[in-house]
């Protein structure tokens, strides 16, 4: 079954923006770690429901390689000034579903050695994930599939800060393109998810968060395949 797993967001100034997301919205963070061969790292915001989101910065120049289009996607999309949604990621329940999803797209698995986060306490944590193809720039889900829920980043705990909500779940999140061009994409209708759409460039606008104990959150972002 295909539903939400997390929500990435690009920016300047990793301590800054997750910092600033926490005061803003009331939600809880704590430090996901690094992915040495990327040069990235990670606060992570639990979104509750096995749903989270990561907030990505670069931290290693040296290992940003101009000409890639996944480094050249998030050169601008971190270089812009502002934070900016870069992709939304969506999940399956089993190895099996995902090698399904692979097919369908004419692509394959990808469990790199190089997709390893670098966790700041507990071991290294890495997914598998489809298409091989970049998806993100095109402002298309791609698809996640975690081995151990346990190690799930929605579900670790966050730094201790006063007056945090406790987050239950994404209620909706707001796309461009049409329902038709996504259910085409996902190989199911789009209505099957809690997706909106704006009809402007593909991709992550918005996106809604409920908490137990108080109001609907709701957090906009530019648009990184703008950008492009």
């Amino acid at each position: 079954m295909i539903h939400i797993d997390h929500i990435a967001v690009g920016t300047a100034d990793l301590y800054e923006c997750s910092d600033r997301i926490r005061k803003e919205t009331g939600l809880g963070f704590y430090d996901g770690g690094w992915f040495p061969a990327f040069g990235i790292a990670n606060k992570i915001f639990p979104l509750g429901g096995h749903t989270y989101m990561e907030i990505e910065s670069i931290v290693n120049p040296s290992k940003i390689h101009p000409g890639n289009p996944i480094f050249d996607y998030f050169l601008k999309a971190t270089s812009a000034g502002e934070d900016t949604f870069t992709g939304l990621c969506l999940g399956v329940d089993s190895m099996e579903e995902l090698e399904e999803v692979a097919k369908r797209h004419n692509s394959t698995v990808l469990d790199s050695k190089d997709a390893v986060r670098v966790r700041s306490s507990g071991p290294a944590f890495k997914d598998v994930q489809t298409p091989t193809d970049f998806t993100w720039g095109k402002g298309l889900p791609n698809w996640y599939y975690f081995t151990d829920m346990t190690l799930h980043p929605s579900g670790q705990p966050t730094e201790p800060y006063p007056g945090l909500h406790r987050p239950t779940g994404i209620n909706w999140v707001e796309m461009g393109g049409t329902e038709k061009e996504m259910s085409d994409w996902l190989g199911v209708p789009a209505s099957t998810m809690p997706m909106r759409f704006n009809g402007k460039t593909k991709g992550l606008y918005a996106v809604s968060v409920s908490t137990e104990d108080g109001p609907e959150i709701v957090i906009r972002k530019k648009n990184a395949v703008t950008l492009l």
